[in-house]
């Protein structure tokens, strides 16, 4: 729910790109099911999504335990130690990201990303169990709502993201919507 409200927030923010996502929705399912199968052809919508979760990741950071002592770049863990993940921060660090501040959902369309620059469900052997399936869900509903219904940004402030364990925003996200004419 909060990578679907970042997600139509951006949409509202970007109304050149919603229109394009629309039309790639329609040419790809036009008013049938939203199928796994015409998943397949919506390739800049599921960028819009990784973006998404590249900006406003679900898990703002996730921890794990030291099962041993380990040293990296000088700086010692002991086993037992905490370790924090701050995805948040690693999604929008200049060194692995250009303009990392600025949404720019092409950058998922080709190339993947290094392994570890985007992890928005984790990685390795404890990544999300349901990464994938969030993933398609979020694109099924996306592609859902935006063939029937345009977005626009209402004269409400957008809330500020609240970094707890899960990226929610700080009050209601209140968008204008109306339905697709014609």
């Amino acid at each position: 729910a909060n990578t679907m409200a970042w997600g139509l927030y951006l949409l509202a923010l970007y109304p050149e790109v919603q229109a394009v996502l629309r039309e790639e929705v329609i040419a790809a399912c036009g008013d049938g099911p939203v199928t796994f199968e015409s998943l397949q052809k919506m390739p800049r919508l599921l960028a819009h999504v990784r973006e998404t979760l590249r900006l406003y990741p679900a898990a703002a950071f996730f921890a794990r335990d030291a099962n041993a002592e380990l040293t990296v770049k000088g700086v010692t863990f002991k086993k037992g130690d905490a370790l924090f993940f701050p995805i948040y921060s690693l999604h929008r660090n200049s060194e692995l990201w250009e303009a990392p501040e600025e949404y720019r959902a092409e950058r998922f369309l080709g190339e993947k990303p290094r392994r570890g620059q985007f992890i928005p469900f984790g990685d390795g052997p404890r990544i999300c169990i349901g990464a994938q399936y969030a993933e398609t869900e979020i694109t099924v509903l996306m592609a859902s709502l935006i063939r029937r219904v345009d977005l626009s940004m209402s004269d409400k402030p957008i809330p500020e993201p609240v970094l707890t364990f899960t990226m929610r925003p700080g009050g209601p996200m209140m968008l204008r919507a109306k339905p697709v004419q014609g």
